[in-house]
């Protein structure tokens, strides 16, 4: 059962497109190639291809050659929430 928001609902189809465009940003940036663990409902979403959704993306990645600075972009671009991309693992770095 969903629950209420006010948020767009995401799934497999809208979840590659946000993907899609913050790869551009990152390219655009010229700050190299990145990993992102995407967890929670929106792996679900796309693994299993079935209706599933989800209102926001869990990911873990580390921080690395200002990705942040290309989410921040996307998301206003977009007219995303703030919160739309949702880091549990924290930013760390190499020492």
């Amino acid at each position: 059962m969903g629950h209420m928001t006010n948020e767009e609902y995401l799934n497999k189809e809208n979840i590659d497109e946000y993907f899609t465009a913050l790869a551009q940003k990152v390219n655009e940036s010229g700050i190299g190639h990145h990993r992102i663990l995407v967890v929670g409902g929106a792996a679900m979403a796309i693994k299993y291809h079935d209706g599933r959704s989800t209102v926001d993306i869990d990911i873990c990645f580390r921080e690395q050659n200002n990705l942040y600075s290309c989410y921040h972009k996307l998301i206003k671009k977009r007219h995303l929430p703030v919160s739309f991309l949702i880091s549990y693992c924290g930013t760390y770095t190499y020492g």
